[in-house]
């Protein structure tokens, strides 16, 4: 598609894209910049628009599945589509894994979308990796809440320094 060739035009590196069919609800890319000393050894396309996978090396060895993910707003679609990206992670499943993006769940309610995750990122082994200075990651007319989200194994666990505002 085009976008894919304006990327290439504009971005001296890596990417993996994915828009899926609408290009107003969906649409993902990860990109990897040319200096991380990393390459892209495998790609895919894990759930169109929604999820996709880079499998990455760095020059010290160390392989990292990365995963980025954009749910839908329909709790029905995101139930759905969280169980199709746990089925498709399966074989990954004993590897490093950094999963992150835009969730559309905040961790701090309650609820059969909370319950999901907390039940996927159990049987993946993963913890939440976020920035203790970013309280929230979306708002809209004084509502606060915590969508966007970085989860990787716990050997790989980190915290992000971004500073406070």
């Amino acid at each position: 598609p085009d976008e894919q060739v304006n990327w290439k035009l504009g971005w001296d590196g890596d990417f993996i894209f994915t828009c899926g069919r609408s290009t107003h609800s969906s649409g993902l890319i990860i990109l990897l910049n040319k200096k991380t000393n990393a390459k892209v050894i495998y790609d895919a396309v894990l759930i169109d628009g929604r999820a996709l996978l880079a499998t990455i090396q760095f020059d010290n060895e160390v392989t990292i599945n990365l995963v980025n993910v954009y749910l839908p707003n329909s709790p029905r679609e995101r139930s759905e589509l969280l169980q199709d990206l746990q089925h498709k992670l399966t074989p990954f499943r004993d590897s490093l894994l950094l999963i992150c993006g835009d969730f559309n769940i905040d961790l701090n309610n309650t609820g059969p979308d909370v319950t999901r995750l907390s039940t996927f990122l159990r049987d993946f082994d993963l913890v939440r990796s976020n920035s203790p200075h970013v309280p929230f990651t979306w708002s809209r007319a004084g509502t606060y809440s915590n969508i966007d989200h970085i989860f990787t194994n716990p050997e790989l666990n980190f915290t992000l320094d971004f500073p406070p505002n």
